[in-house]
């Protein structure tokens, strides 16, 4: 896997590298001491599938920030906080959209790191894996689920909405239910939403990251809001 390591401490960067470099499970590693060095290589350079972000930079969270950032540029890549006042972040660090894996205290424990990179590895894998496979006239799609936005019904048929382009096919949602990831969930009887995209839930309609509203219909909206605080709760665990 492709790591990125960003920390403004030289230290904290340098203990980190001796760490990582001890995998042999990581095929290439990045270390940014400028915050704003790391974005533009992981933009226009490269395809991170994990980063170890430093949370305070210069007394700010800009950790947060680019990390949520980051979600909208590749949605499969694994975030794991580094920080040093685990107590101070707590809220920002379960409560914004990132990717999140987990997060590691400073001074990061050999073991804590590997635990964590082996969660990250896993969810990894689990997204090249699964996929929703559909049947058309014009042939056979295997569509990933972390590329999916969110699942639509209308007419009999099923939109599938991704980033960029939209499927749709003969069917009913009810016939994905047992076969959808945990990560999806009913928040209307015509939408399935792919919790990871969500940026802003009230009762009545949900924001996602690419500035959709989905509508939550009154009937669904507590089971919908039990199903997502789970996922969450199981997120940080």
């Amino acid at each position: 896997m492709n790591i990125a390591i960003c920390d403004d401490d030289i230290n904290a960067l340098k203990i980190l590298k001796r760490l990582i470099e001890k995998r042999s499970d990581i095929s290439a590693a990045d270390y940014y001491n400028r915050i704003e060095q790391f974005w533009d290589a992981a933009v226009y350079e490269r395809n991170y599938d994990v980063v170890l972000m430093d949370i305070d930079w210069n007394g700010s969270q800009m950790g947060i920030e680019f990390a949520n950032r980051l979600l909208k540029e590749n949605i499969n890549t694994q975030i794991i906080y580094v920080t040093g006042y685990n107590d101070k972040f707590a809220q920002e660090i379960f409560l914004t959209p990132a990717n999140l894996c987990g997060y590691l205290v400073k001074p990061v424990e050999k073991k804590m790191l590997n635990a964590m990179l082996g969660l990250a590895l896993e969810a990894i894998n689990k997204t090249h894996i699964q996929k929703l496979v559909i049947r058309r006239r014009d042939g056979i799609y295997a569509i990933p689920y972390s590329d999916i936005l969110w699942l639509s019904s209308e007419l009999h048929k099923v939109i599938v909405h991704c980033r960029e382009v939209q499927y749709s096919y003969n069917g009913t949602l009810n016939e994905l239910k047992e076969v959808l990831p945990e990560n999806f969930a009913e928040c209307h009887k015509s939408f399935w939403i792919n919790m990871n995209f969500i940026k802003h839930i009230n009762k009545t309609e949900l924001e996602l990251l690419n500035g959709a509203s989905i509508p939550v219909s009154r009937s669904k909206y507590h089971v919908f809001m039990e199903n997502y605080m789970q996922y969450i709760g199981r997120i940080i665990k």
